[in-house]
């Protein structure tokens, strides 16, 4: 609830511009999934000393007995339905396999090996089980919330050091494509529609709409793939470079999908991860599994999925008009069914996208300089929900800075 409220309430009370609101509301969220998954993942062991995550169900043993594992446990823990246990090595001599007491070292936490090699009889190693729960430190959670991940997870893979030529390169690229995006906005979406609402001739109409849609698939496209490259490849690499982090699947190659299952589950696997494993899995085991359950289960990871977009949205621009939820939770949604195979799959992919995003930022466009363009509709707290380009009739008087700036884009 802090991290919900706190961000949302400071960037509504300092009125802040659209790109700052965007990196708030953008953080607000990671540090809520981040909570999320941190809390998930250990409240099982603050409160009942066992990890919900991670069922070994073949390792059951009870308390004061011995268990005989083949080989040798590199982790030197088990886990079953009642918590982790640590494994204490006990020798035997040859014939009669006496336990003898061998070296009471004890065993770190899970990823670290034990610090001797106990002697074996028979080829086997035989542990004692003593319950030793794992809890999560602070540097622990320091480390998550600032790993480029959303799933929590003991111990990472770690790069032995830093390379930081790697980082400056990889944020000088995110400033570039920063400067380019801010070049598409102003080039096709700022000059364009800042008339909307103000000239006889650009209102909202299917023809409008068609003539500005397509105008804005080509700059759409480009900004959808500047959003990709500059966060998903260089900003992430980036944070895993500093923060030394092994492991950098952010994307799969979703520009080979032949359908939108395939693209949702590879284009970020950062949070497609994440959905799986905290929302979709738990519905999913929750509904007794089956088609039904899957069903279920996809149904509310669109949804939640499309919602949050759409939040960040609705709190960037200040109002409300679900393009973007109906375009993600309903078109996305439907079309995630349908699969193909061929090339020809891979190409109707790529020209839905790019269409979708014009679309999209011509929708939200219109509607940004309307509201600033139009005189309100009601007059009260409905005129948040209700679209004001589709009502834009009344003009407000034209300052005399906006009418020659507009002047002189003619």
């Amino acid at each position: 609830m802090l991290f919900f409220m706190v961000p949302l309430l400071y960037v509504l009370y300092m009125d802040l511009p659209p790109a700052s609101s965007c990196i708030m509301v953008a953080e607000q969220v990671r540090m809520i999934m981040k909570a999320h998954a941190f809390v998930r993942v250990n409240i099982g062991k603050a409160i009942h000393g066992f990890d919900e995550t991670i069922d070994i169900s073949a390792q059951e043993h009870p308390i004061g007995t011995t268990a005989t594992i083949s080989g040798k446990t590199p982790q030197g823990q088990i886990h079953d339905n009642r918590g982790w246990w640590t494994l204490k090595p006990t020798t035997f001599s040859a014939g009669r396999c006496n336990p003898e007491p061998a070296d009471s070292t004890e065993v770190g936490r899970r990823g670290r090996s034990l610090s001797e090699e106990p002697e074996a009889c028979d080829g086997e190693e035989n542990y004692e089980s003593v319950p030793t729960p794992w809890r999560p430190s602070f540097s622990h959670y320091l480390y998550f919330m600032f790993a480029p991940t959303l799933v929590y997870r003991e111990n990472y893979p770690r790069t032995p050091r830093v390379h930081w030529h790697y980082v400056a390169s990889n944020f000088a690229q995110v400033a570039a494509c920063v400067v380019y995006a801010y070049y598409i906005f102003s080039r096709f979406c700022f000059q364009p529609f800042a008339r909307f609402g103000r000239s006889e001739n650009f209102h909202l109409s299917l023809r409008q709409l068609v003539l500005s849609g397509l105008n804005l698939t080509l700059p759409g496209g480009l900004l959808l793939l500047l959003t990709f490259f500059s966060f998903l490849h260089c900003w992430m690499n980036a944070f895993a470079e500093m923060m030394r982090f092994g492991d950098r699947l952010f994307y799969k190659d979703w520009w080979n999908s032949t359908g939108f299952s395939g693209w949702y589950r590879t284009w970020n696997v950062v949070v497609h991860d994440w959905l799986y494993t905290y929302i979709y899995r738990d519905i999913f085991l929750a509904l007794g599994r089956g088609r039904k359950a899957k069903l279920a289960a996809a149904s509310i990871v669109f949804l939640i999925s499309a919602f949050v977009h759409e939040y960040i949205l609705t709190v960037v621009f200040r109002f409300f008009y679900p393009v973007l939820f109906l375009f993600f939770g309903g078109f996305g949604f439907l079309f995630f069914f349908v699969r193909g195979q061929s090339r020809g799959w891979n190409v109707m992919l790529w020209v839905q996208l790019f269409i979708g995003m014009g679309q999209i930022i011509c929708l939200y466009s219109m509607e940004w300089y309307a509201r600033r363009n139009c005189e309100p509709i009601f007059n009260s707290w409905l005129d948040f929900w209700v679209p004001h380009s589709w009502f834009c009739t009344r003009r407000m008087p034209v300052p005399l800075y906006a009418a020659a700036a507009t002047n002189q884009t003619r």
